[in-house]
């Protein structure tokens, strides 16, 4: 059994069985004190702004805007923005073929829209099983804002001892995002 993992507030897989996900409502996972001490990014040029976990180290990365990743090598947080649009479908096709392209599906791709701090954004979110069998919990957001568009995702090791801390993380940074 796999234990607790991301989930998109409101529809988030809470448990894989035998290969289906059950959905259910997540707690508010910014309450976690041990999420207090946290760094914030800043992209002065593209306009947004997150925070991330200050113990997380910053990886180098020529894709992204910013690649966090914790001191385990368990979770990491990206963000990455680019002028230009896409459409709802666009976005919506090219979540599921990113996910897709990361392993073997462990349960089903969830899948809304939902606003974070007033941006809509499109969310999914999928257990993917690596080529070495290890599951992997991701989730990738979308919005399109003043004709730029902006991706970030996260993802997690499951069944790891901190899993639970590191969902918690990789979900209070993803819903910290504020776009202007």
């Amino acid at each position: 059994m796999v234990r607790r993992h991301m989930a998109i507030p409101g529809i988030g897989i809470a448990l894989i069985l035998s290969g289906m996900a059950v959905l259910q409502p997540q707690a508010n996972v910014a309450q976690s004190a041990h999420l207090r001490a946290v760094k914030t990014y800043t992209n002065t040029k593209m306009q947004y702004s997150m925070t991330y976990p200050s113990s997380w180290k910053v990886v180098k990365s020529a894709n992204d805007d910013l690649l966090v990743g914790a001191k385990d090598g368990n979770a990491f947080i990206a963000a990455s923005s680019v002028v230009g649009t896409a459409t709802a479908a666009q976005i919506k096709a090219r979540q599921a073929q990113a996910l897709a392209g990361l392993g073997t599906p462990a349960g089903k791709l969830s899948y809304t829209v939902k606003p974070i701090n007033g941006v809509m954004f499109q969310l999914s979110e999928q257990v993917i099983k690596t080529s070495k069998g290890r599951l992997v919990d991701t989730i990738v957001l979308d919005a399109v804002r003043r004709g730029d568009l902006f991706d970030f995702g996260g993802s997690v090791l499951l069944n790891q001892k901190n899993t639970d801390n590191e969902v918690n993380a990789v979900l209070a940074s993803l819903f910290s995002i504020k776009i202007a």
